[in-house]
C-alpha cells in the first residue's frame, strides 16, 4: 500500500458541474458498485480519489481516499464525463441524459507520497500533466575535496565538468 500523501490546492470546473454530474462523480468513490457497467470502460479499478465541492465548481483530491490513481482517475473523468465529445455523452446511456459535456478543467495540485517525493498535478484546458518536483536524495558530489561536480547547463541540456 501507497502511503497517502498530503496536497494543496484544486482544480476548477468551468461552468460548473450540475447536480446530477457532481452526484455521479461522487458515487464513483469506494467501494464502487459492482454493477456499475454503464461507464467502466477504461475506469481506474480502484475507487476515485477525487471529489466535487459543493457548488460544483471545483474537484479535490480528497485525503481518505486516495490511492495513487490520482492522474489515471483525473484523465479518466475528463475524457470520459465532463469535456466536448466525452466517451459518456456517445453512450446512449440515459444516466448521461442530464450531462453537458461542455466543462473545461484547469489548476494545479500539489502534494507528497513520503520518502521526499513531491509532486505536482497541472490541468489546463482538460491536459493533465505529472511531474516529480523531487525524489530520493542521490550522493552529493564532493566539490573541491573529491571528484569534480558535474553541472547540467539547462539551456543546452548538456553535462559539463567543473
Amino acid at each position: 500500500m501507497r502511503p497517502q500523501p498530503d496536497c494543496l490546492g484544486h482544480l476548477d470546473v468551468s461552468p460548473p458541474l450540475n447536480a446530477a454530474e457532481a452526484t455521479y462523480l461522487r458515487t464513483l468513490r469506494p467501494p464502487l458498485d459492482p454493477d456499475d457497467v454503464g461507464s467502466a470502460l477504461g475506469r481506474p479499478a480502484s475507487g476515485c480519489c477525487w471529489t466535487v465541492c459543493r457548488e460544483g465548481c471545483c474537484l479535490l483530491l480528497d485525503e481518505v481516499t486516495r490511492n495513487g490513481d490520482e492522474v489515471a482517475w483525473l484523465r479518466w473523468i475528463i475524457s470520459h464525463l465532463l469535456k466536448r465529445g466525452a466517451d459518456a455523452a456517445r453512450s446512449r446511456n440515459l444516466r448521461f441524459d442530464r450531462f453537458t459535456f461542455d466543462h473545461t478543467v484547469s489548476g494545479v495540485v500539489v502534494g507528497s507520497r513520503g520518502r521526499g517525493e513531491l509532486f505536482a498535478l497541472t490541468v489546463r484546458a482538460n491536459r493533465v500533466s505529472e511531474r516529480l518536483l523531487t525524489a530520493t536524495p542521490q550522493a552529493r558530489p564532493s566539490g573541491r575535496h573529491g571528484a569534480r561536480a558535474v553541472v547540467i547547463d539547462l539551456a543546452t541540456r548538456r553535462p559539463t565538468r567543473r
